[in-house]
C-alpha cells in the first residue's frame, strides 16, 4: 500500500508501471524439411549447385550402420551413412524461394514444425524423438548406481539474444541421431550435429544446415533351394544407392505479450 501525497503516490505508481513489464519473449520455429533426392534427379535439379548457393559446407563425423532383411527369395544388405553440413545466414528471400521450390516440384515435405519458447539469454531445447535412461555405473559392494541419459531423434538448443535494430543473436546446437550398438554395456550415439553461431533479423527464416543420410541397399537374387545351395551359379548381386538430405530452417520472433500474442504455426 502507497501513502504519502496524491504527487508521490502518482509518480510512485508511474515508476512501478514503468518496471512492472511483461518479459520479452521469444518464440523460435523449427522446419525440418525432408528432400527426395530421386524426385530431383528425375526433374534434372541439381541439388548441390543449389547448396553451394547457399554456402553449405561439408562438416562433422561419420557413422555406418548396416542390417539384413529377406522378403520373397531377395535378400536384402543395407548399409547406412551419414555426415551433417554446417551453415551460415541465409535471407529470408531465399529460403522462401528454396521451400517454394520444393513444395511446388513435389521434391519434399515437412516432417514437422515444432517451436521453442524462450526469454533473452536462455537457452531453449526441443527434443523430437526419445530420451533414454541407461545405468552408466553400479557397484554391487554398495548397491548404489550412477544413470546417464543419450537422446535418439532431433535434438536442438537455441540460445537467443537480443541486440540491436530489431536482429539477434542466435546460438545453435542441432543433433540428429539414433542410437547405436551397445559398447561396454552402454549404449552408443550415431548421427550428426550442427554447431553454429547467426545473427538474424527478427521474423525472418534462415537455413542453419542440413543432414545428409546415404543408404546402400545390396540385393542378391536368387533361386528357391538352388540359389542356396549353390549361390555362385543360381544368385545375383546388385548394389542401389539412395539419399536423403533434412533441411534444418530456424525463424525467431520476438513477442511482447503486452502488445501481441504467440504466431500460430502456419498450415502446411
Amino acid at each position: 500500500m502507497l501513502s504519502g501525497d496524491s504527487l508521490s503516490v502518482l509518480d510512485a505508481l508511474n515508476k512501478i508501471g514503468f518496471f512492472d513489464v511483461a518479459p520479452r519473449q521469444i518464440v523460435i520455429e523449427a522446419k525440418i524439411v525432408e528432400l527426395n533426392n530421386e524426385r530431383m534427379e528425375e526433374l534434372g535439379i541439381d541439388w548441390q549447385k543449389l547448396l553451394d548457393r547457399t554456402g553449405i559446407h561439408s562438416q562433422g563425423g561419420i557413422s555406418i550402420t548396416g542390417r539384413k532383411s529377406h522378403e520373397n527369395h531377395l535378400e536384402y544388405e543395407y548399409k547406412d551413412t551419414q555426415y551433417g553440413f554446417s551453415g551460415g545466414f541465409q535471407t529470408g528471400m531465399v529460403v522462401s524461394d528454396l521451400l517454394r521450390l520444393i513444395q511446388d516440384k513435389s521434391i519434399g515435405k515437412i516432417t514437422n514444425i515444432p517451436r521453442i519458447v524462450t526469454i533473452n539469454n536462455r537457452a531453449g531445447i526441443l527434443l523430437d524423438g526419445s530420451r533414454i535412461t541407461y545405468v552408466s555405473r553400479y557397484s554391487s559392494y554398495a548397491n548404489i548406481y550412477e544413470t546417464d541419459e543419450l537422446t535418439a531423434g532431433l535434438y536442438l538448443e537455441v540460445t537467443p539474444s537480443l541486440g540491436e535494430n530489431d536482429y539477434l543473436k542466435l546460438d545453435v546446437n542441432a543433433k540428429l541421431t539414433s542410437l547405436g550398438e551397445i559398447i561396454g554395456g552402454s549404449p552408443s550415439e550415431l548421427g550428426q550435429q550442427i554447431k553454429n553461431t547467426v545473427y538474424v533479423k527478427n521474423g525472418e527464416e534462415f537455413m542453419l544446415g542440413s543432414f545428409k543420410k546415404i543408404q546402400k541397399i545390396k540385393i542378391r537374387k536368387k533361386i528357391p533351394v538352388l540359389g542356396t545351395l549353390l549361390p555362385f551359379l543360381f544368385s545375383t548381386k546388385s548394389e542401389i544407392e539412395t539419399y536423403r538430405d533434412f533441411l534444418v530452417i530456424l525463424k525467431p520472433q520476438v513477442i511482447d505479450f503486452g502488445k501481441q500474442e504467440i504466431p500460430k504455426i502456419e498450415e502446411k
